[in-house]
């Protein structure tokens, strides 16, 4: 008896999580041979990310008239946190492309490219994360026990990447021109959400961030870095959002699961 598709679609999610050595060495893999050879490896990610960091914080601290001291914490962990928000939703447009000749010849759970994806940016993120030492060794008044909100926070953000790359990665395997399209909203929502300028600077106008799911992802995972608790308002966004996007994109991956194969 052939199983319902929602049914198929539940299970090759399943399955695929199931596969966590398969995905979870792919992603590792996939790091250490971008950066073959190189002396400090993956670590110039990082690098290139703190030199970014803390000149947009200086810049936008003069622009705004901030104090470095509490500013300059401010940008260098929102850019982390952004780098690792943009880079999820970025590498979900290519969750099925760039596995295409593995797809069409292999029997294995289309959802194990989402979690491949998945892992591959938490490893980069950890690396990434290094910079708080040097954060908190600076300003060591940033780092309190609140950071431990960090982890359920964390969590659900990897909820809503994950569903993210399924919906995206279907997309994208049918309409080729979306990868582009996200790229350049990525590059204006980048402007648009408090990662190097302070939401106060808005004014009477701050409200417009609640419409802005970036600014309340980006605020669950900064806060608690900065010793600080995140608004209701913020978990309450994103609780919903992993719910309800999940709801859809387990109706489409049961709907187009077997397209995805002759997309490619």
């Amino acid at each position: 008896m052939t199983p319902s598709p929602f049914r198929a679609a539940w299970s090759d999610i399943r399955e695929g999580m199931g596969m966590f050595d398969l995905w979870w060495t792919v992603s590792y893999n996939q790091i250490r041979h971008r950066y073959r050879r190189s002396i400090i490896g993956p670590f110039w990610l990082t690098l290139n990310m703190l030199v970014l960091a803390v000149t947009l914080g200086l810049l936008y601290g003069a622009l705004f008239k901030q104090d470095l001291r509490t500013h300059m914490p401010f940008v260098v962990v929102g850019f982390l946190c952004w780098s690792f928000l943009s880079l999820s939703v970025a590498d979900a447009c290519n969750t099925f492309i760039a596995s295409a000749n593995v797809i069409k010849n292999t029997n294995i759970p289309l959802s194990v490219f989402m979690f491949q994806d998945v892992g591959r940016n938490v490893l980069v993120f950890a690396h990434n994360a290094t910079v708080l030492v040097v954060l908190y060794a600076v300003w060591p008044e940033n780092l309190s026990w609140g950071i431990l909100e960090f982890v359920p926070a964390f969590a659900l953000i990897l909820l809503n990447t994950a569903w993210i790359g399924l919906l995206l990665g279907m997309a994208c395997a049918r309409y080729r021109d979306i990868p582009q399209a996200v790229t350049s909203i990525l590059q204006m929502v980048v402007f648009l959400t408090p990662v190097f300028w302070p939401p106060e600077a808005l004014g009477e106008r701050r409200f417009v961030l609640d419409f802005n799911p970036f600014y309340h992802a980006l605020t669950i995972l900064r806060d608690p870095l900065l010793g600080r608790t995140p608004p209701v308002q913020s978990w309450a966004v994103m609780l919903a959002l992993a719910v309800g996007g999940w709801l859809v994109t387990l109706v489409l991956f049961a709907r187009y699961r077997r397209r995805i194969a002759f997309a490619l």
